[in-house]
């Protein structure tokens, strides 16, 4: 009965370490993601982007005055690559889905997805 009692433990012990070495490991991956997506080249990549909405982005004549970085929505894209969300202006409706891949060692942003709210936001600033 004891040594039933011992092997019953060392295996609880082995999928413990199995499992936290599993759960470590999606830690390092998702900070290593979120270390690209706040990097400086990630943040060009996105300032550029943002000019194709507004060629003054950022700027005291632009009307998007700013940008943040979502920190929940960074996840690893299935297709290969990191998704995450931007808000401009501080608003949760003017949103930017991004998608990056890194292609020869240099990331670029491989997709763009925004709202609806954004592009009404756009069409209606751009016509003043």
């Amino acid at each position: 009965m004891k040594k039933l009692m011992i092997i019953l433990a060392a295996i609880l012990v082995v999928i413990g370490i199995a499992i936290g070495g599993y759960k470590l490991m999606q830690k390092v991956e998702h900070d290593k993601m979120v270390d690209i997506v706040y990097s400086k080249e990630v943040k060009k990549i996105i300032e550029d982007d943002l000019k194709y909405f507004d060629e003054n982005a950022l700027s005291d004549k632009a009307f998007i005055k700013s940008y943040k970085i979502d920190a929940t929505t960074i996840e690893h894209n299935p297709m290969g690559g990191i998704m995450f969300d931007v808000y401009v202006n501080n608003d949760h409706k003017l949103q930017i889905g991004f998608i990056l891949e890194k292609n020869n060692g240099v990331i670029q942003s491989s997709s763009l997805d925004y709202s609806e709210e954004l592009s009404n936001y756009v069409k209606e600033h751009k016509n003043k």
